[in-house]
């Protein structure tokens, strides 16, 4: 699963090529309003499908190490979610952020 910053940095991409091949308009309107009705589409945090499934980008080892050396005490799950958010805000401008 693509985290929120990917899909963003997709979406923003699309919207480049549409605006370079004229079915986009440039000044920004169309992309605003396209941006408003996908971004609430995106989604807003890792669900795993069982207690067992890891995270491609934030092992569970890496989670283990934050647990041993006394920096974190999130469960695994909002711990990725944890990450990924501020992956989206460091990387990306949403409005989210």
């Amino acid at each position: 699963m693509r985290s929120k910053a990917e899909l963003y940095q997709l979406l923003e991409k699309c919207i480049g090529l549409a605006e370079d091949t004229g079915k986009l308009d440039a000044n920004g309107d169309d992309h605003d309003e396209l941006l408003q009705f996908i971004i609430p589409l995106l989604p807003d945090e890792w669900e795993p499908d069982s207690h067992w499934d890891n995270h491609p980008e934030y092992p569970v080892v890496d989670w283990q190490h934050e647990i041993a050396n006394g920096d974190t005490r999130q469960s695994y799950k909002d711990w990725v979610n944890n990450q990924l958010e501020e992956v989206s805000c460091d990387t990306v401008r949403t409005p989210t952020c």
